[in-house]
């Protein structure tokens, strides 16, 4: 998602201004118009604090209230508070004498209390069982039917154009005098995923630098769907094989984004600071 420009050459100019400022963007779209930003995946412990105290106003204003405004209210209805009344409900409530239905209900518990016991645990775990095959995830193309015409039209073109389909973005910061240091390591990771069938072969990547050439980028295709083992092999791959690539580049700072990253990264945060 990006905001698109109708003169062409603007969305490119954008990115690299953005480059220079040390954000990273990249351009999208047909005709390379749209202008998309790739925040990052990870909230700092500081915001989390602020917004947590954000989130506690509420409850304690809702607590102050339930201690003051809420006794006052009911202290000034009096005998009105139960006037508002559900049509024909409020006289089951107003019946005198033992109730009927209940006793009825609880004879088999108080009959057999052991066998209602290991009935009642057993229908809840088996209501339960289904959460335990219960996963985070990121919902994604992948979870569409493959009968929508558009669908079966977009995996045609990614097995036609594998490149263009499932793509890891590789970032990489350092001093403008590396420039030269990090295009090469880059063209030796290029030639190492070259040869791994986890990774596309129909285009060879090009490789993208900031005009200050100080961020250099480059797409790597994979030819397996977002959500697919093979997806996910192949960015843990990558992860590995970028900082042994910038290793001799003093000052190199690295990192490996894209739609899988997206997926794996923010699911895993949330496992992280789920109880």
């Amino acid at each position: 998602m990006g905001p698109a420009f109708d003169r062409p050459g603007a969305a490119r100019e954008v990115c690299d201004a953005a480059y220079r400022g040390g954000l990273l963007m990249e351009t999208g779209g047909p005709n390379d118009e749209v202008a998309k930003a790739l925040p990052p995946l990870t909230v700092a412990d500081g915001q989390l604090e602020q917004d947590r105290g954000c989130s506690t106003r509420p409850s304690a204003i809702a607590v102050l209230a339930s201690l003051t405004v809420l006794p006052a209210l009911l202290a000034k209805l009096g005998r009105w508070v139960d006037r508002p009344r559900v049509p024909f409900l409020w006289r089951l409530t107003m019946r005198s004498g033992d109730s009927k239905l209940w006793p009825v209900l609880l004879r088999p518990a108080l009959v057999r209390p052991v066998l209602t016991l290991v009935v009642s645990v057993g229908a809840l775990l088996l209501l339960a069982l289904p959460a335990l095959d219960m996963k985070l995830k990121q919902p994604g193309s992948d979870d569409l039917s493959r009968d929508i015409p558009v669908v079966r039209a977009t995996d045609r073109l990614t097995e036609a154009f594998p490149s263009k389909g499932t793509v890891h973005q590789v970032a990489v910061r350092a001093p403008a005098d590396r420039a030269a240091d990090v295009e090469a390591a880059l063209g030796r990771l290029l030639k190492r995923t070259a040869g791994n069938d986890l990774f596309a072969h129909d285009q060879t990547p090009t490789i993208r630098t900031s005009a200050d050439n100080r961020v250099h980028t480059v797409q790597v295709g994979t030819p397996h769907s977002p959500k697919s083992d093979g997806a996910r092999d192949s960015l843990e791959l990558l992860r590995d094989w970028v900082p042994q690539a910038m290793e001799g580049v003093p000052g190199a700072e690295s990192a490996v984004g894209g739609k899988v990253a997206q997926g794996l990264d923010f699911t895993g945060h949330l496992e992280d600071r789920m109880p």
